[in-house]
């Protein structure tokens, strides 16, 4: 989830350095904070709130052998951030999040620090190379930037410096090692000195941005970005050559259609990610790939229904899309003084399918959108597109930005009465269990029986098909069917009195 509103250069940005703890006489830890002194089960339950309700995180504090540290509860919903920087808003906004992203904040354990234990948190930024900067400036050329003044940019660069020459042949250590996206020499330019391609192996200038400035500098969304700069990261850590990677592109961010209520448009774009690949590579190329190779026509899936004349509650679509790929390796040799083995991958047949069930008989696959290598053929839409909804594409065609019309005109569900607690649980349990394919019980964690980013989304966007509204908030802080019925039969009972 990506935090809807950004900090102001107003806003005041402070370290982190003061959340320490300290061995009291009692043997007791308490942690030191800015306004006095609190005990350590009191500032843990605050921390869990709080991640819990602004980037729907759920942290779990356990103590080894003495160092408290923090687990992540469901590794699939662990937001995404590859920065290192100790400088967070002091004030993190009470908003409603994005539920179509995944969120730029990440707790590091505690680091012992010459006896003190400090918590580490890493909220709305990325590191990006200087080659991935350049771009972003060009791509913000004549706009503000968006959250962040320069004094505390300047300071977050030099503090960045110092950490890069701290860490100088040491690349395993540190948080930047483990996690910047563009730490490391390339390995092409290794290769261009005469030797092995080793891309663990010389620290490059590393400097922290904000991410909505990254999104916004590249044109793409807050997701793609967050996600290329988790790839990267995987990659160079790895190792291991060229992957396979999906990178979630939005048709909402970045085709100009909009993504509303439970149909969500993402659109998983399959790229080659190198070693030595950076942010503005990776999202360069997927960019280019679905924009460029292709003359791609996408379709709101709201839409579906009423250019097939089919009442709404007739038309299905399928939980998640698919994606299919083989990967080759080959063997080049080199003209260099050394021979040795270069991967090359390519992505053949990499398909995305939206299976949608008309009535009872009958399934169309949506779109079947191909990804091919540099040098293979590109591939486009599928023909079963074009043969089975041709008035989705003339409908494209003569009107691509009409007004979306009203979740309650476009949905016919029978209404439930949010204020009844029993009525709400009964419904979210049903609409959980069709989200997962399996019954989900008033009592179940959503996140312990499998929630994603997705599925909160799906359902926040069903639960107000009923009438129902469910906010992400409460979702992530009530996250079972019992608690959050109550929770929005509170809110529903609060503005029926208010009215």
């Amino acid at each position: 989830m990506s935090l809807g509103t950004p900090c102001m250069p107003t806003q005041e940005m402070h370290l982190l350095d003061h959340l320490v703890s300290e061995p009291a006489p009692s043997g007791t830890r308490r942690r030191r904070v800015a306004e006095g002194v609190e005990d350590l089960a009191t500032l843990q339950s605050r921390w869990s709130l709080l991640l819990a309700r602004q980037a729907g995180l759920r942290v779990r504090f356990s103590n080894h052998d003495g160092a408290f540290q923090f687990q992540i509860q469901d590794v699939r919903e662990l937001p995404i951030a590859v920065a290192h920087v100790h400088r967070v808003p002091a004030f993190l906004p009470d908003v409603e999040v994005d539920p179509f992203g995944e969120a730029p904040i990440r707790l590091e354990a505690l680091v012992d620090d010459g006896g003190w234990w400090r918590a580490e948190l890493v909220f709305h930024h990325v590191v990006a190379d200087e080659h991935s900067v350049e771009i972003i400036r060009a791509g913000l050329a004549g706009e503000p930037a968006s959250d962040i003044d320069d004094a505390v940019f300047y300071a977050i660069v030099r503090q960045a410096r110092a950490v890069a020459k701290a860490q100088e042949g040491s690349a395993r250590s540190g948080p930047l090692a483990a996690l910047d996206a563009s730490t490391w020499k390339t390995q092409r330019e290794a290769a261009s000195r005469g030797g092995h391609a080793n891309v663990l192996q010389t620290p490059r200038m590393v400097i922290p941005v904000p991410i909505a400035d990254v999104a916004r500098g590249l044109r793409v969304s807050v997701t793609a970005v967050a996600t290329a700069a988790a790839v990267a990261a995987s990659v160079r850590r790895s190792a291991a050559g060229p992957q396979v990677v999906g990178l979630p592109f939005s048709l909402r961010d970045e085709f100009g259609f909009d993504s509303v209520g439970p149909f969500v448009n993402v659109v998983p774009v399959i790229v080659a990610a190198p070693p030595g690949c950076t942010i503005a590579e990776l999202v360069e190329n997927a960019h280019n790939a679905i924009l460029d190779g292709h003359d791609v026509k996408h379709v709101p899936l709201w839409r579906i229904p009423e250019a097939l004349g089919r009442p709404r509650g007739d038309v299905h679509f399928s939980p998640a899309s698919a994606l299919e790929y083989t990967v080759a390796t080959h063997a080049h040799g080199t003209d260099g003084p050394r021979d040795r083995t270069m991967q090359s991958l390519e992505t053949q047949s990499a398909t995305v399918h939206v299976d949608v069930s008309v009535g009872v008989d009958t399934v169309i696959d949506i779109y079947e959108h191909s990804v091919d290598s540099p040098g293979m053929k590109r591939g486009g839409l599928g023909a079963e597109l074009a043969g089975a909804l041709p008035a989705i594409l003339a409908l494209l065609a003569s009107d691509p930005d009409a007004e979306l019309p009203s979740m309650d005109d476009r949905l016919d569900q029978p209404r439930v009465d949010a204020t009844d607690e029993s009525a709400v649980a009964a419904l979210i349990s049903q609409l959980a269990g069709e989200i997962l394919g399996r019954p989900v019980a008033a009592q179940e964690d959503f996140f312990d029986v499998g929630f994603d980013s997705l599925s909160v989304a799906r359902l926040v966007g069903r639960s107000a098909e009923y009438g129902v509204r469910v906010r992400l908030r409460d979702l992530y802080s009530y996250p079972t069917p019992y608690r959050l019925a109550s929770r929005v039969a509170l809110w529903a009972n609060s503005k029926e009195t208010n009215s």
